[in-house]
């Protein structure tokens, strides 16, 4: 099962400037410091749990749900273009080349609007044989959905994402840390969690 930005693709950085330009529109400058100081601190979290902070625990929004849908659909449009314009890594289809006789499933926090276009345009929708998936609903819930799926399966959720790794736990996935576009941001790793530097370091 793999990540989307962050593992496939070298994403991260311009889709936190792709939130930050769409909190700018509904943001005072030191509202906007403060978002981008929780988006630094968090850069595992989903779009949906840093809107609802910006919008909750900073502007204190007492009717959020209108500027989240208006944040929400801003960045969906930046991001689109920003995963189109990504670095692919590397070794991604040597890997699931070397390991095409096992199902593999894409699970991203990619809009579901999106992903598909996103795959196909970088030319790997031919690799996941078990789905292409994003949200909402959350990866969470997508992720017990696949374990309830497979219920007797091993399932290897392949990620550079610290929320991804609880959500494996929780699901009794195993779980493989890739960081090659991590750019040394690895101090969270669990305890038992393997990690590797690159998709090309498993071929």
């Amino acid at each position: 099962m793999f990540d989307l930005d962050g593992l496939i693709l070298d994403s991260l950085n311009d889709l936190s400037k792709c939130l930050v330009g769409a909190v700018s529109n509904y943001a005072s400058e030191s509202e906007l410091d403060a978002f981008q100081k929780y988006d630094v601190k968090n850069p595992g979290a989903s779009r949906f749990t840093k809107v609802d902070y910006f919008l909750q625990e900073i502007t204190q929004e007492k009717d959020p749900d209108p500027k989240r849908i208006e944040l929400l659909n801003d960045f969906a449009e930046r991001s689109f273009y920003a995963r189109k314009n990504a670095q692919i890594s590397s070794g991604f289809e040597k890997f699931v080349i070397r390991y095409q006789n096992l199902r593999h499933i894409l699970l991203s926090n990619c809009d579901n609007s999106q992903i598909v276009a996103v795959s196909e345009h970088h030319g790997i929708t031919k690799y996941f044989n078990s789905g292409i998936i994003g949200t909402p609903p959350s990866k969470e819930l997508r992720a017990e959905a696949i374990r309830s799926e497979f219920p007797d399966s091993q399932i290897l959720s392949l990620s550079d994402s610290e929320s991804d790794a609880v959500i494996a736990r929780k699901s009794n996935f195993d779980f493989l840390y890739i960081n090659e576009f991590a750019r040394g941001c690895e101090p969270w790793i669990l305890e038992n969690e393997y990690r590797v530097e690159s998709f090309s370091s498993c071929i």
